[in-house]
């Protein structure tokens, strides 16, 4: 047990925050984007998108008990604790910047592997996972308006990312 807490502890004084912080700013510039789009009805707001997957997904019991206790805030509280949820991910994946950055070494590379492929794991992997299909074709914008929002905020996320670790940071 304490050896499980020193090596607990060890990987939180290790964990590159810095790194961490840059991504979670990236991710909100995104979001900020998305939720644009979203208002324009050109894309779709990847936390409103999870919340409507999670609701549905909650039994009425359970619903129609926190609207009790919440009343409306219930479901602000859903999408607060989703938008958290898409602004952690972006963090964690920020995290892994430097070792792209060797690997690729050229700037334009890097930025457009961070847009591709943090698109391309909201596009294949989380939209199916939420129920809203591949590049979103069962949201109401369809997967034309659905994918060109978020890779236009995946290009914002790896553009914000590239400014902080290569302009601000060194």
């Amino acid at each position: 047990m304490v050896a499980a807490l020193k090596s607990i502890s060890a990987f939180v004084r290790r964990f590159p925050w810095h790194r961490f912080a840059a991504g979670a700013i990236a991710g909100g510039g995104a979001l900020i984007i998305t939720l644009i789009l979203r208002m324009l009805g050109l894309g779709l707001f990847l936390p409103e998108v999870a919340v409507d997957f999670t609701v549905g997904r909650i039994p009425g019991q359970f619903e129609s008990f926190f609207i009790r206790t919440l009343g409306e805030g219930a479901k602000l509280l859903a999408l607060l604790t989703a938008v958290v949820v898409f602004l952690i991910l972006p963090g964690i994946y920020a995290t892994l910047f430097w070792r792209v950055q060797r690997w690729l070494k050229r700037r334009w590379f890097v930025i457009a592997f961070f847009t591709l492929t943090s698109a391309g794991i909201i596009l294949l992997g989380i939209l199916p996972l939420i129920d809203a299909g591949f590049f979103g074709s069962k949201t109401s914008v369809g997967p034309g308006f659905a994918s060109f929002s978020q890779v236009l905020g995946s290009w914002v996320y790896a553009a914000v990312l590239d400014y902080v670790f290569v302009e601000v940071a060194p």
